[in-house]
């Protein structure tokens, strides 16, 4: 038979389980319970209703409870499941416990317990809330710090696109575009002009730069020039209200044409010395390179052919030296000073027919008609003592 209060098997006739003190009546003895389950079906098994065995209002399980409750004030017993059954383990002691229910609510619900905790609370929240701010506040800095970066160099970046593709083409459209797309953002409008601006001068120093041949090439290359200052002044433009915003404006156009003037009055004056070299003039040649100032860009090239107008000459010199040298070693000594002596007067003479050019000054020239009035003195000693 089974124990209808922990289920374990008994010995029949047995009349209170040893497992659980429970009292088993006879008409009880006779019922054989069910074998037990699964472990998951345990518990819906022990609390599932029992059908009645008598005619009673009672089920077994109000007998069970009933018994239970009989006995549970005179054991003070407590009984645990163990899968198995339930076990007794004996009873509980918690101790002495000295702070009551009561007691420690009092001290919680105390006025300065209520107040320090609103503090407290308040003082957190706050907490919380300003560092929410800040660091809201922070990354919205940073996020429009970016943004406004990579927007400025967005926009500049194409704009410097579109000069180039201006200067490359002469294509001045996206130039125009960019500067309408920006001309109600005042700093916009001061970067475009400023980017303009190095822009130009850049330009200018290629234009000074440029390798140009002659007169006519560089009367194109001004030309060009003289187009790309003219556009930006005068086509790139936008308007607001009566207001007109230029890439390049006026201040800047003046001064630039005006650079750009200079250099082209230069450059011809250049050039005109420069066609004039080419053909061999360089008495005039010379005379035109010296009235470009030091201050133009043209001054270097102007310095570095009036060296080699000077060399040429003495080029052309020591070559009529050489063919009246020829042989001289055979002459007598009143031939060897004649010869000597017509040699200084071609040199005298290179002098009288390079007017413009300052032979005197350069030392190769005074060298070479030194040398000539040492051989003819020589020569000149050498006759006298022979006559002698």
């Amino acid at each position: 038979m089974r124990c209808p209060k922990c289920s374990r098997n008994l010995e029949d006739n047995t009349r209170v389980c040893p497992y659980c003190d429970f009292v088993i009546h006879s008409d009880e003895s006779e019922i054989d319970l069910p074998e037990l389950k699964e472990e998951d079906d345990f518990k819906w098994e022990r609390t599932r209703s029992i059908s009645p065995i008598h005619d009673s209002e009672l089920s077994l399980i109000d007998d069970i409870n009933e018994e239970i409750d009989k006995v549970a004030p005179k054991d003070e017993k407590e009984y645990v499941d163990n899968g198995n059954g339930i076990d007794e383990i004996g009873e509980v002691n918690v101790g002495d416990v000295s702070l009551s229910t009561n007691n420690v609510n009092s001290v919680l619900e105390s006025k300065d317990s209520l107040n320090k905790r609103k503090i407290i609370l308040i003082v957190c929240v706050f907490c919380t809330v300003l560092a929410v701010i800040l660091t809201v506040m922070v990354i919205s800095n940073n996020t429009k710090n970016e943004s406004y970066k990579v927007e400025k160099a967005d926009y500049l970046e194409e704009y410097h696109l579109a000069l180039s593709r201006y200067y490359d083409s002469g294509d001045i459209d996206d130039v125009v575009i960019i500067l309408q797309e920006n001309k109600n953002d005042p700093a916009r409008v001061e970067e475009i002009q400023r980017k303009t601006r190095i822009t130009c001068d850049s330009w200018l120093l290629s234009y000074m730069s440029e390798k140009i041949e002659n007169k006519e090439q560089f009367e194109n290359v001004t030309s060009k020039y003289e187009t790309f200052l003219y556009g930006l002044n005068h086509y790139a433009i936008a308007a607001i209200d009566d207001k007109e915003i230029k890439a390049l404006p006026d201040s800047d156009y003046l001064e630039l044409s005006n650079q750009l003037g200079n250099v082209y009055q230069d450059g011809m004056v250049f050039y005109d010395a420069l066609e004039l070299y080419n053909k061999k003039d360089y008495n005039k040649a010379y005379n035109d390179f010296e009235m470009i100032n030091y201050s133009s860009s043209f001054y270097d090239n102007a310095s570095f052919y009036e060296e080699k107008i000077i060399e040429n000459i003495l080029e052309l010199l020591k070559k009529d030296l050489v063919k009246l040298e020829k042989d001289i070693d055979g002459l007598s000594v009143d031939e060897k000073i004649e010869r000597y002596v017509q040699m200084e007067e071609i040199i005298l003479e290179y002098e009288r027919v390079y007017l413009s050019v300052p032979l005197t000054k350069n030392d190769t020239y005074n060298n070479t008609l030194q040398d000539c009035r040492n051989k003819i003195d020589e020569y000149s000693k050498i006759g006298t003592n022979d006559n002698e």
